[in-house]
Protein backbone atom coordinates (compact mmCIF):
# COMPACT_ATOMS: atom_id res chain seq x y z
CA UNK A 1 0.00 0.00 0.00
CA UNK A 2 1.48 3.34 -1.01
CA UNK A 3 1.03 6.30 1.29
CA UNK A 4 -0.56 9.41 -0.22
CA UNK A 5 1.12 11.52 2.42
CA UNK A 6 3.55 11.24 5.33
CA UNK A 7 0.72 12.48 7.54
CA UNK A 8 -2.52 10.65 8.28
CA UNK A 9 -4.94 12.42 10.58
CA UNK A 10 -2.99 13.73 13.56
CA UNK A 11 -0.05 11.38 12.95
CA UNK A 12 3.28 11.49 11.14
CA UNK A 13 3.60 8.10 9.45
CA UNK A 14 6.85 6.20 9.86
CA UNK A 15 8.18 2.76 9.01
CA UNK A 16 5.97 -0.17 8.07
CA UNK A 17 5.93 -2.72 10.89
CA UNK A 18 3.32 -5.22 9.76
CA UNK A 19 0.84 -6.33 7.12
CA UNK A 20 -2.31 -8.34 7.75
CA UNK A 21 -5.24 -9.70 5.79
CA UNK A 22 -6.88 -6.27 6.02
CA UNK A 23 -4.53 -3.32 6.02
CA UNK A 24 -0.95 -2.29 6.72
CA UNK A 25 0.47 -1.20 10.07
CA UNK A 26 2.99 1.63 10.43
CA UNK A 27 4.76 3.10 13.39
CA UNK A 28 3.63 6.72 13.75
CA UNK A 29 4.07 9.72 15.96
CA UNK A 30 1.51 12.36 16.90
CA UNK A 31 2.21 15.60 15.07
CA UNK A 32 4.36 17.94 17.16
CA UNK A 33 2.28 20.42 19.08
CA UNK A 34 3.03 24.08 19.53
CA UNK A 35 4.93 24.92 22.69
CA UNK A 36 3.21 27.51 24.89
CA UNK A 37 5.00 30.50 26.44
CA UNK A 38 4.98 28.96 29.92
CA UNK A 39 6.82 25.87 28.64
CA UNK A 40 9.34 28.05 26.77
CA UNK A 41 10.03 30.08 29.90
CA UNK A 42 10.48 26.92 32.00
CA UNK A 43 13.40 25.83 29.86
CA UNK A 44 12.14 22.22 29.97
CA UNK A 45 11.55 20.55 26.60
CA UNK A 46 8.03 19.14 26.13
CA UNK A 47 7.67 15.42 26.81
CA UNK A 48 8.06 13.31 23.70
CA UNK A 49 4.80 11.66 22.58
CA UNK A 50 4.99 7.85 22.42
CA UNK A 51 4.87 6.05 19.10
CA UNK A 52 1.65 4.35 18.12
CA UNK A 53 0.79 1.49 15.80
CA UNK A 54 -1.22 3.05 12.99
CA UNK A 55 -3.33 0.65 10.94
CA UNK A 56 -4.33 1.90 7.51
CA UNK A 57 -7.20 0.06 5.86
CA UNK A 58 -7.64 -0.41 2.11
CA UNK A 59 -9.32 2.53 0.39
CA UNK A 60 -12.20 0.42 -0.90
CA UNK A 61 -13.37 -0.35 2.64
CA UNK A 62 -14.03 3.36 3.24
CA UNK A 63 -16.54 3.18 0.38
CA UNK A 64 -18.53 0.41 2.02
CA UNK A 65 -21.24 2.03 4.12
CA UNK A 66 -21.87 -0.98 6.34
CA UNK A 67 -18.19 -1.48 7.04
CA UNK A 68 -17.66 2.21 7.79
CA UNK A 69 -20.52 2.16 10.25
CA UNK A 70 -19.26 -0.98 11.99
CA UNK A 71 -15.69 0.33 12.03
CA UNK A 72 -16.71 3.58 13.74
CA UNK A 73 -18.99 1.82 16.22
CA UNK A 74 -16.37 -0.76 17.24
CA UNK A 75 -13.57 1.82 17.37
CA UNK A 76 -15.62 3.97 19.76
CA UNK A 77 -16.28 0.95 21.96
CA UNK A 78 -12.61 -0.02 21.97
CA UNK A 79 -11.59 3.52 22.85
CA UNK A 80 -13.81 3.32 25.93
CA UNK A 81 -12.87 -0.24 26.88
CA UNK A 82 -10.64 -0.44 29.94
CA UNK A 83 -9.07 -3.90 29.94
CA UNK A 84 -5.47 -4.84 30.76
CA UNK A 85 -5.66 -7.56 28.12
CA UNK A 86 -6.99 -5.56 25.16
CA UNK A 87 -4.68 -3.15 23.38
CA UNK A 88 -6.26 0.30 23.84
CA UNK A 89 -7.32 2.39 20.85
CA UNK A 90 -5.91 5.93 20.98
CA UNK A 91 -7.47 7.44 17.86
CA UNK A 92 -9.43 6.57 14.74
CA UNK A 93 -10.86 8.35 11.76
CA UNK A 94 -10.65 8.91 8.01
CA UNK A 95 -8.11 10.83 5.98
CA UNK A 96 -8.03 11.14 2.22
CA UNK A 97 -10.62 8.40 1.74
CA UNK A 98 -8.73 5.96 3.97
CA UNK A 99 -9.79 4.69 7.38
CA UNK A 100 -7.17 4.53 10.11
CA UNK A 101 -6.94 3.32 13.69
CA UNK A 102 -4.13 4.00 16.17
CA UNK A 103 -3.31 1.84 19.20
CA UNK A 104 -0.38 1.46 21.57
CA UNK A 105 2.82 0.28 19.92
CA UNK A 106 4.07 -2.85 21.70
CA UNK A 107 7.82 -3.23 21.03
CA UNK A 108 8.07 -6.72 22.54
CA UNK A 109 6.27 -8.41 19.63
CA UNK A 110 3.44 -10.92 19.37
CA UNK A 111 2.96 -14.57 20.25
CA UNK A 112 3.51 -15.78 16.68
CA UNK A 113 6.87 -14.03 16.45
CA UNK A 114 7.95 -15.23 19.89
CA UNK A 115 7.07 -18.84 19.03
CA UNK A 116 8.95 -18.59 15.76
CA UNK A 117 12.00 -17.05 17.42
CA UNK A 118 12.12 -18.80 20.78
CA UNK A 119 10.09 -22.00 20.38
CA UNK A 120 7.36 -23.15 22.72
CA UNK A 121 7.35 -21.44 26.14
CA UNK A 122 7.18 -23.30 29.47
CA UNK A 123 3.73 -24.81 29.95
CA UNK A 124 2.88 -22.54 32.88
CA UNK A 125 3.73 -19.44 30.86
CA UNK A 126 1.79 -20.64 27.81
CA UNK A 127 -1.32 -21.24 29.92
CA UNK A 128 -0.99 -17.88 31.65
CA UNK A 129 -0.71 -15.96 28.37
CA UNK A 130 -3.66 -17.72 26.72
CA UNK A 131 -5.70 -17.27 29.90
CA UNK A 132 -4.98 -13.53 29.79
CA UNK A 133 -6.05 -13.45 26.14
CA UNK A 134 -9.28 -15.19 27.19
CA UNK A 135 -9.86 -12.48 29.82
CA UNK A 136 -9.33 -9.84 27.13
CA UNK A 137 -11.90 -11.58 24.94
CA UNK A 138 -14.30 -11.73 27.89
CA UNK A 139 -13.99 -7.98 28.47
CA UNK A 140 -14.55 -7.28 24.78
CA UNK A 141 -17.50 -9.67 24.53
CA UNK A 142 -19.06 -8.05 27.59
CA UNK A 143 -18.82 -4.72 25.75
CA UNK A 144 -20.58 -6.20 22.72
CA UNK A 145 -17.50 -6.72 20.55
CA UNK A 146 -16.57 -9.84 18.59
CA UNK A 147 -13.01 -10.14 17.35
CA UNK A 148 -13.44 -12.39 14.31
CA UNK A 149 -9.73 -12.98 13.70
CA UNK A 150 -8.08 -14.33 16.86
CA UNK A 151 -4.67 -15.82 16.03
CA UNK A 152 -1.16 -15.82 17.55
CA UNK A 153 -0.16 -12.71 15.60
CA UNK A 154 -2.99 -10.79 17.30
CA UNK A 155 -1.85 -11.74 20.81
CA UNK A 156 0.64 -9.01 21.68
CA UNK A 157 3.21 -9.63 24.42
CA UNK A 158 4.46 -6.74 26.49
CA UNK A 159 6.73 -6.74 29.48
CA UNK A 160 5.18 -5.70 32.74
CA UNK A 161 7.64 -5.71 35.60
CA UNK A 162 9.44 -9.04 35.21
CA UNK A 163 6.98 -11.02 33.13
CA UNK A 164 5.11 -11.02 29.85
CA UNK A 165 1.50 -9.89 29.68
CA UNK A 166 -0.79 -10.83 26.78
CA UNK A 167 -3.19 -8.36 25.21
CA UNK A 168 -5.38 -8.74 22.13
CA UNK A 169 -5.27 -6.40 19.18
CA UNK A 170 -6.89 -6.02 15.76
CA UNK A 171 -10.48 -5.88 16.97
CA UNK A 172 -12.92 -4.52 14.46
CA UNK A 173 -10.53 -4.66 11.51
CA UNK A 174 -9.69 -8.37 11.46
CA UNK A 175 -12.22 -9.01 8.68
CA UNK A 176 -13.31 -6.80 5.85
CA UNK A 177 -16.42 -6.18 3.87
CA UNK A 178 -15.86 -9.17 1.60
CA UNK A 179 -16.36 -11.70 4.39
CA UNK A 180 -15.09 -12.94 7.74
CA UNK A 181 -12.32 -15.22 6.50
CA UNK A 182 -9.26 -13.27 5.40
CA UNK A 183 -5.87 -14.60 4.22
CA UNK A 184 -3.83 -15.68 7.20
CA UNK A 185 -6.83 -16.43 9.41
CA UNK A 186 -7.88 -19.81 8.00
CA UNK A 187 -5.62 -21.87 10.27
CA UNK A 188 -7.36 -20.46 13.32
CA UNK A 189 -10.92 -20.02 12.05
CA UNK A 190 -13.87 -21.93 13.49
CA UNK A 191 -15.59 -24.47 11.22
CA UNK A 192 -18.67 -22.29 10.78
CA UNK A 193 -16.55 -19.42 9.44
CA UNK A 194 -15.31 -21.70 6.67
CA UNK A 195 -18.91 -22.04 5.49
CA UNK A 196 -19.67 -18.31 5.50
CA UNK A 197 -21.13 -17.75 8.97
CA UNK A 198 -20.57 -14.43 10.71
CA UNK A 199 -18.00 -14.27 13.54
CA UNK A 200 -19.46 -14.81 17.00
CA UNK A 201 -18.46 -15.31 20.62
CA UNK A 202 -18.34 -19.05 19.94
CA UNK A 203 -16.08 -18.67 16.90
CA UNK A 204 -13.73 -16.42 18.89
CA UNK A 205 -13.45 -19.13 21.54
CA UNK A 206 -12.65 -21.79 18.93
CA UNK A 207 -9.93 -19.58 17.47
CA UNK A 208 -8.46 -19.02 20.92
CA UNK A 209 -8.50 -22.80 21.38
CA UNK A 210 -6.34 -23.03 18.25
CA UNK A 211 -4.01 -20.44 19.78
CA UNK A 212 -3.87 -22.53 22.97
CA UNK A 213 -2.83 -25.60 20.99
CA UNK A 214 -0.19 -23.59 19.16
CA UNK A 215 1.24 -22.09 22.35
CA UNK A 216 1.53 -25.57 23.88
CA UNK A 217 2.91 -27.46 20.87
CA UNK A 218 4.44 -24.86 18.57
CA UNK A 219 2.24 -25.62 15.56
CA UNK A 220 -1.33 -24.97 14.42
CA UNK A 221 -3.85 -27.72 15.24
CA UNK A 222 -4.54 -28.32 11.55
CA UNK A 223 -2.41 -27.60 8.53
CA UNK A 224 -2.79 -28.35 4.84
CA UNK A 225 -1.37 -27.17 1.52
CA UNK A 226 -4.68 -25.75 0.25
CA UNK A 227 -7.44 -23.69 1.83
CA UNK A 228 -9.99 -26.35 0.86
CA UNK A 229 -8.06 -29.05 2.72
CA UNK A 230 -7.58 -26.75 5.68
CA UNK A 231 -11.30 -25.99 5.81
CA UNK A 232 -12.06 -29.72 5.56
CA UNK A 233 -9.81 -30.40 8.55
CA UNK A 234 -11.55 -27.78 10.69
CA UNK A 235 -14.95 -29.06 9.60
CA UNK A 236 -14.34 -32.79 9.89
CA UNK A 237 -11.24 -33.69 11.90
CA UNK A 238 -11.53 -34.48 15.59
CA UNK A 239 -10.22 -31.92 18.08
CA UNK A 240 -6.48 -32.34 18.59
CA UNK A 241 -5.26 -33.97 21.79
CA UNK A 242 -2.02 -34.12 23.73
CA UNK A 243 -0.17 -37.38 24.36
CA UNK A 244 0.14 -38.70 27.89
CA UNK A 245 -1.99 -39.40 30.94
CA UNK A 246 -0.82 -36.97 33.62
CA UNK A 247 -3.47 -34.94 35.47
CA UNK A 248 -2.35 -31.85 33.56
CA UNK A 249 -2.61 -33.53 30.15
CA UNK A 250 -6.01 -35.03 30.96
CA UNK A 251 -7.32 -31.64 32.04
CA UNK A 252 -5.90 -29.86 28.99
CA UNK A 253 -7.36 -32.49 26.66
CA UNK A 254 -10.71 -31.91 28.31
CA UNK A 255 -10.40 -28.17 27.65
CA UNK A 256 -9.30 -28.72 24.05
CA UNK A 257 -12.14 -31.16 23.37
CA UNK A 258 -14.70 -28.62 24.51
CA UNK A 259 -13.27 -25.41 23.05
CA UNK A 260 -12.54 -27.04 19.66
CA UNK A 261 -15.92 -28.73 19.37
CA UNK A 262 -17.33 -28.48 15.84
CA UNK A 263 -20.74 -27.51 17.25
CA UNK A 264 -20.61 -23.88 18.50
CA UNK A 265 -23.33 -24.60 21.09
CA UNK A 266 -21.13 -27.20 22.80
CA UNK A 267 -18.16 -24.92 23.36
CA UNK A 268 -17.70 -22.86 26.50
CA UNK A 269 -20.51 -20.40 27.01
CA UNK A 270 -18.11 -17.52 27.55
CA UNK A 271 -14.44 -16.58 27.35
CA UNK A 272 -14.44 -16.15 31.12
CA UNK A 273 -15.40 -19.81 31.51
CA UNK A 274 -12.47 -20.73 29.28
CA UNK A 275 -10.15 -18.57 31.40
CA UNK A 276 -11.38 -20.38 34.52
CA UNK A 277 -10.74 -23.75 32.89
CA UNK A 278 -7.21 -22.70 31.97
CA UNK A 279 -6.59 -21.50 35.54
CA UNK A 280 -7.68 -24.92 36.80
CA UNK A 281 -5.35 -26.65 34.36
CA UNK A 282 -2.52 -24.32 35.29
CA UNK A 283 -2.86 -25.28 38.95
CA UNK A 284 -1.91 -28.84 37.91
CA UNK A 285 1.24 -27.74 36.08
CA UNK A 286 4.56 -27.98 37.88
CA UNK A 287 7.19 -25.28 37.63
CA UNK A 288 9.35 -27.61 35.55
CA UNK A 289 6.61 -29.35 33.61
CA UNK A 290 7.90 -31.48 30.73
CA UNK A 291 7.14 -30.17 27.22
CA UNK A 292 3.83 -31.38 25.83
CA UNK A 293 3.63 -33.59 22.75
CA UNK A 294 0.67 -33.90 20.33
CA UNK A 295 -1.07 -37.25 20.10
CA UNK A 296 -1.48 -38.60 16.54
CA UNK A 297 -4.61 -37.22 14.83
CA UNK A 298 -7.67 -39.43 15.28
CA UNK A 299 -8.11 -41.67 12.27
CA UNK A 300 -4.81 -40.58 10.75
CA UNK A 301 -1.56 -42.47 10.28
CA UNK A 302 0.92 -42.59 13.17
CA UNK A 303 3.30 -39.67 13.08
CA UNK A 304 6.62 -39.03 14.74
CA UNK A 305 6.39 -35.71 16.55
CA UNK A 306 9.60 -34.14 17.88
CA UNK A 307 9.52 -33.13 21.50
CA UNK A 308 8.95 -29.36 21.57
CA UNK A 309 12.02 -27.48 22.62
CA UNK A 310 12.06 -25.11 25.51
CA UNK A 311 14.81 -22.73 24.48
CA UNK A 312 16.48 -20.74 27.19
CA UNK A 313 15.81 -17.68 25.02
CA UNK A 314 12.30 -17.43 26.48
CA UNK A 315 14.03 -16.92 29.81
CA UNK A 316 16.53 -14.40 28.48
CA UNK A 317 13.69 -12.48 26.83
CA UNK A 318 12.43 -11.53 30.29
CA UNK A 319 13.95 -9.40 32.99
CA UNK A 320 14.61 -12.17 35.51
CA UNK A 321 14.35 -15.95 35.37
CA UNK A 322 11.92 -16.14 38.26
CA UNK A 323 9.11 -14.74 36.11
CA UNK A 324 9.05 -18.00 34.10
CA UNK A 325 8.74 -20.27 37.13
CA UNK A 326 5.36 -19.21 38.44
CA UNK A 327 3.19 -21.28 40.75
CA UNK A 328 -0.50 -20.67 41.14
CA UNK A 329 -2.49 -22.27 43.91
CA UNK A 330 -6.01 -21.06 44.52
CA UNK A 331 -9.66 -21.92 44.58
CA UNK A 332 -10.55 -23.85 41.45
CA UNK A 333 -13.66 -22.53 39.77
CA UNK A 334 -16.17 -24.95 38.31
CA UNK A 335 -16.65 -24.58 34.59
CA UNK A 336 -20.25 -25.02 33.63
CA UNK A 337 -20.73 -28.14 31.56
CA UNK A 338 -23.30 -28.94 28.96
CA UNK A 339 -26.99 -29.03 29.82
CA UNK A 340 -28.19 -32.01 31.83
CA UNK A 341 -29.00 -34.90 29.55
CA UNK A 342 -28.01 -38.52 29.19
CA UNK A 343 -24.79 -39.92 30.59
CA UNK A 344 -21.60 -38.52 28.97
CA UNK A 345 -20.38 -39.81 25.64
CA UNK A 346 -17.34 -41.23 27.46
CA UNK A 347 -19.51 -44.08 28.71
CA UNK A 348 -19.78 -45.54 25.23
CA UNK A 349 -16.13 -45.13 24.28
CA UNK A 350 -14.23 -48.24 23.25
CA UNK A 351 -10.60 -49.07 23.91
CA UNK A 352 -9.24 -47.15 20.93
CA UNK A 353 -5.71 -45.89 21.32
CA UNK A 354 -6.49 -42.92 19.08
CA UNK A 355 -9.11 -41.59 21.54
CA UNK A 356 -7.02 -40.98 24.68
CA UNK A 357 -9.48 -38.71 26.49
CA UNK A 358 -12.65 -40.66 25.84
CA UNK A 359 -10.95 -43.95 26.62
CA UNK A 360 -9.49 -42.59 29.87
CA UNK A 361 -12.82 -41.12 30.94
CA UNK A 362 -14.64 -44.36 30.15
CA UNK A 363 -12.20 -46.37 32.27
CA UNK A 364 -12.44 -43.87 35.12
CA UNK A 365 -16.25 -43.85 35.01
CA UNK A 366 -16.34 -47.65 35.12
CA UNK A 367 -13.95 -47.74 38.08
CA UNK A 368 -15.81 -45.05 40.02
CA UNK A 369 -19.18 -46.65 39.29
CA UNK A 370 -17.97 -50.00 40.65
CA UNK A 371 -16.94 -48.21 43.84
CA UNK A 372 -20.17 -46.23 44.09
CA UNK A 373 -22.27 -49.41 44.05
CA UNK A 374 -20.86 -50.19 47.51
CA UNK A 375 -20.19 -46.69 48.80
CA UNK A 376 -23.52 -45.10 47.79
CA UNK A 377 -25.55 -48.33 47.93
CA UNK A 378 -27.04 -47.85 44.46
CA UNK A 379 -27.45 -50.19 41.51
CA UNK A 380 -24.94 -50.32 38.67
CA UNK A 381 -27.00 -48.19 36.26
CA UNK A 382 -27.41 -45.34 38.72
CA UNK A 383 -23.79 -45.66 39.80
CA UNK A 384 -22.62 -45.20 36.21
CA UNK A 385 -24.94 -42.23 35.75
CA UNK A 386 -23.56 -40.53 38.88
CA UNK A 387 -19.96 -41.34 38.02
CA UNK A 388 -20.37 -40.14 34.44
CA UNK A 389 -21.79 -36.78 35.42
CA UNK A 390 -19.19 -36.29 38.13
CA UNK A 391 -16.27 -37.04 35.81
CA UNK A 392 -17.75 -34.87 33.05
CA UNK A 393 -18.01 -31.83 35.33
CA UNK A 394 -14.87 -32.22 37.45
CA UNK A 395 -12.44 -33.67 34.92
CA UNK A 396 -9.97 -36.48 35.48
CA UNK A 397 -7.07 -34.23 36.38
CA UNK A 398 -8.97 -32.65 39.24
CA UNK A 399 -10.20 -35.98 40.62
CA UNK A 400 -6.69 -37.42 40.50
CA UNK A 401 -5.28 -34.37 42.25
CA UNK A 402 -7.98 -34.62 44.95
CA UNK A 403 -7.16 -38.30 45.58
CA UNK A 404 -10.32 -39.94 44.21
CA UNK A 405 -8.43 -41.62 41.37
CA UNK A 406 -5.00 -43.19 41.32
CA UNK A 407 -2.62 -42.59 38.38
CA UNK A 408 -4.06 -45.69 36.67
CA UNK A 409 -7.59 -44.20 36.99
CA UNK A 410 -8.64 -46.64 39.70
CA UNK A 411 -11.25 -45.33 42.15
CA UNK A 412 -10.18 -44.51 45.70
CA UNK A 413 -12.74 -43.91 48.40
CA UNK A 414 -12.01 -40.51 49.91
CA UNK A 415 -13.33 -38.25 52.65
CA UNK A 416 -15.51 -35.65 50.90
CA UNK A 417 -15.16 -33.28 53.84
CA UNK A 418 -11.41 -33.06 53.29
CA UNK A 419 -11.49 -31.81 49.69
CA UNK A 420 -12.58 -28.74 47.79
CA UNK A 421 -16.29 -28.19 48.62
CA UNK A 422 -17.02 -27.83 44.91
CA UNK A 423 -16.12 -31.50 44.37
CA UNK A 424 -18.53 -32.57 47.09
CA UNK A 425 -21.25 -30.30 45.74
CA UNK A 426 -20.79 -31.68 42.22
CA UNK A 427 -21.14 -35.27 43.46
CA UNK A 428 -24.26 -34.38 45.45
CA UNK A 429 -25.83 -32.73 42.40
CA UNK A 430 -24.98 -35.69 40.17
CA UNK A 431 -26.49 -38.07 42.72
CA UNK A 432 -29.65 -36.00 42.99
CA UNK A 433 -30.14 -35.84 39.21
CA UNK A 434 -29.49 -39.54 38.61
CA UNK A 435 -31.68 -40.76 41.47
CA UNK A 436 -34.59 -38.38 40.87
Amino acid sequence: MSLPSSRIGPFVVGRQIGRGGVGVVHAALPQPRLVGPEERLSGQPPAAAPEVALKLLPADLAQDRDFRSRFAREARTLARLDSPHVLPVRAYGEEGGRLYLASDLVPDGDLERMLRTHGTPPVDLALRLVSQAALGLADAHDAGLVHGGVKPANVMLRRVDEEFQACLTDFGTAHGAAGPLQPGNARWAAPELHTGAEPSVASDLYSLGCVLWTALTGSAPYDAPTEFQLASAHLGSAPRQLAGGSPLVLELNRVLTKVLDKDPSRRYASARQLADALARARSLAGAREAPLVPAPPVGGPPVVVPVPSRPRRWRSALVGVAALVLGIVGTLAIVEGDAVGTAPAALSGGDREDEPVLNSEARAVTSIADGFVDVLLVDQENARCIAGRWVEEMGLGRLIAAGFLDPDLGYRDHDLEAVDPAIKQSLEQATQVCLS
